[in-house]
Formats: structure tokens, C-alpha cells, sequence
């Protein structure tokens, strides 16, 4: 139930994130102040050649998080684990939302590294790194 309740959250924020975007013209720095007041937390931008270490508190199995491009190019983004380990990849063409979702359910995989690391890559080279936050969401500016 928890997934479910994840997944129609990131799909609403996306609803309500286009209805900004076209009806009201919002741009990046508004959509940030929305998610912001509806308890939602914004990827953390790093360098692409820092490493973020996992640590028992970034343990979030399954989480959905919301990303979109709001940037003015196609977005080719590589989803990581923290170990460096490929999770998924997604190109989202200008102002295309995704929602990202774990899909993993074994059992085996309890104790398996589902933090997220998003590398951003243009020209086939990384331009930035986004760490994963619990209530995530990414907009690529």
C-alpha cells in the first residue's frame, strides 16, 4: 500500500506540476517553492566527481521520486546506486516528467543499495550528480 501511495503521489506532483507549468507559466525556482510547501524534498546537487557514501539512513527501498526537465535540452539521465552500480537510465525530452520507480520486490534483495544517485549527462559526459532525498523530486533546470 505504501508503494501505491508513493507512486499516485509522484503521478499527482507531476499533474500538478504541468497545470503550473502551462496554465500559470511557473518555472523551475516556483515548481521548487510548491513541492517545497507540500513536504517534498529537492535532489541535492554535487559535482560528478564527488562519491556519496551509502549509510543506514539512505536504506529507501522502492521509493518513487518525480523528475522533471524543465531544462532547454533532451536530458539523458543515469540512475546509480551509491556503489556506482547502473539502476536505470531515461532520456527525457524538454519539459517531459518521469516518475522512477524500484521495482525489485524479492525478498533476497532486502538488504540490496536502492539510494539513488541521478548523473546528468549531455555529449555523452556527466555535466552533474543529484543524491536522492527521502520524499524526493528532481527538476533538471
Amino acid at each position: 500500500m505504501a508503494l501505491t501511495t508513493m507512486y499516485h503521489r509522484s503521478a499527482t506532483m507531476e499533474l500538478l506540476g504541468k497545470i503550473k507549468t502551462i496554465r500559470q507559466n511557473y518555472d523551475a525556482s516556483q515548481l521548487h517553492q510548491l513541492f517545497n510547501s507540500l513536504n517534498l524534498n529537492s535532489f541535492v546537487k554535487i559535482d560528478c566527481e564527488d562519491i556519496i557514501p551509502r549509510n543506514e539512513n539512505q536504506f529507501y527501498k522502492n521509493e518513487r521520486f518525480l523528475i522533471a526537465n524543465l531544462s532547454d535540452m533532451q536530458a539523458q539521465l543515469f540512475v546509480k546506486n551509491s556503489k556506482g552500480d547502473l539502476i536505470g537510465e531515461r532520456k527525457l525530452d524538454q519539459g517531459e516528467y518521469s516518475i522512477f520507480m524500484e521495482t525489485d520486490m524479492e525478498f533476497w534483495a532486502i538488504d540490496t543499495d536502492y539510494f539513488s544517485i541521478i548523473e546528468l549527462h549531455q555529449n555523452d559526459q556527466c555535466i552533474h550528480k543529484y543524491v536522492e532525498k527521502r520524499n524526493g523530486y528532481l527538476i533538471i533546470e
